[in-house]
């Protein structure tokens, strides 16, 4: 159908979430999309599209475990309300699944096939350190942070998104073992993938895990690859690649995790306060990971400590304003004036 026709108007596909219509903008001809089970739509008003645009997220399959993490991202979302660096929730409906969200312009798997300026690695690394900062507040681990789950909104700001694999926890430490693994099995901390002798495996989760995978993602961003060790086999970081069964890919990525990171040969040497930052936050030692140790009792992992702080004075980030930025008074790539979020997804994807 023509996009005039829609304008004026006439029959389309019309989404209903909870209270509220939208229609697929694929039907108004913009079929853009920043997540693959994302869909860009607009509010429909007295039965007309408007300029307001969203992205709904929804499942098809009404399964206890699709029931389940559209609960844990709808509660995530509900407590960090308000942080520009995560993405924002406008309305949800249970009964169908449906999440409708803040409208990206793109997420960072767009990029991450290719070397991106360090500025723009600085830029989403400290964004996602305030994102963290409020989800960790809120006693919420991601547990699947990835350049898929980093979002940028149409201004330029990275939104971490996607808390399908979230675990709200309720205790006084952050240190949890989880019965069964969740996430990205690449972007897994060592200690998320313990096999013990007996064929066990021991998945154990805490800030540091976030922490881990947030150096993972910097990694990908500034080195367009994973680190030496996971490059033997591209297709292992993904169960479902059909090429490998789920307990080859754990072994695989249990014992990448496991080898020391070693600096490429080609690295400029402009970028290596990024990678000591980089280092730092992937340290194999969950204790000993940048910020952690300021979190350690004699009792384990607790939340009262501010690990940020450690975050924020590390090198990488001197000079940086952060009280401005956390207000959104810098620009991204630290240009004046801003780049649009579309001059900006160019910029970023020319190679």
């Amino acid at each position: 159908m023509a996009a005039d026709d829609a304008r004026r108007g006439a029959p389309c596909t019309v989404l209903r979430a909870a209270d509220a219509c939208f229609v697929d903008l694929a039907a108004l001809g913009d079929s853009r999309r920043h997540k693959s089970d994302c869909t860009a739509v607009a509010l429909v008003v007295a039965g007309r599209p408007t300029a307001e645009r969203r992205a709904l997220k929804g499942c098809h399959d009404a399964t206890p475990e699709a029931t389940a993490a559209f609960r844990n991202e709808r509660r995530a979302l509900v407590l960090c309300d308000g942080s520009p660096f995560v993405v924002a929730l406008h309305r949800a409906c249970e009964r169908q699944l449906v999440l409708v969200q803040e409208l990206a312009a793109f997420d960072l798997s767009r990029i991450a096939a290719g070397r991106v300026p360090v500025g723009w690695v600085r830029w989403v690394a400290a964004s996602m350190v305030l994102a963290l900062e409020r989800v960790h507040s809120h006693r919420i681990l991601h547990l699947d942070i990835k350049p898929d789950n980093v979002l940028v909104s149409m201004d330029g700001t990275p939104m971490l998104g996607d808390f399908g694999c979230a675990l709200h926890l309720t205790t006084l430490h952050d240190r949890v073992a989880l019965g069964s693994y969740r996430g990205t099995l690449t972007f897994a901390a060592p200690e998320l993938l313990d096999e013990r002798e007996d064929g066990s495996w021991q998945h154990v989760a805490s800030r540091a895990s976030d922490i881990w995978a947030l150096g993972m993602t910097c990694h990908r961003l500034l080195l367009a690859s994973y680190p030496e060790a996971y490059q033997r086999s591209v297709g292992t970081g993904d169960a479902s690649d059909g090429e490998h069964t789920p307990l080859e890919c754990m072994r695989f990525n249990a014992a990448a995790a496991r080898q020391p990171l070693v600096a490429p040969l080609d690295l400029d040497p402009a970028h290596s306060t990024a990678w000591d930052f980089i280092v730092a936050l992937m340290h194999q030692d969950p204790q000993k990971r940048l910020g952690m140790a300021a979190s350690q009792q004699a009792t384990g992992y607790s939340w009262n400590s501010n690990l940020y702080d450690d975050l924020r004075g590390h090198p990488f980030f001197g000079g940086l304003d952060w009280a401005a930025l956390a207000a959104k008074q810098l620009s991204p790539l630290l240009l004046s004036p801003p780049l649009s979020a579309i001059d900006l997804n160019r910029q970023l994807t020319m190679q």
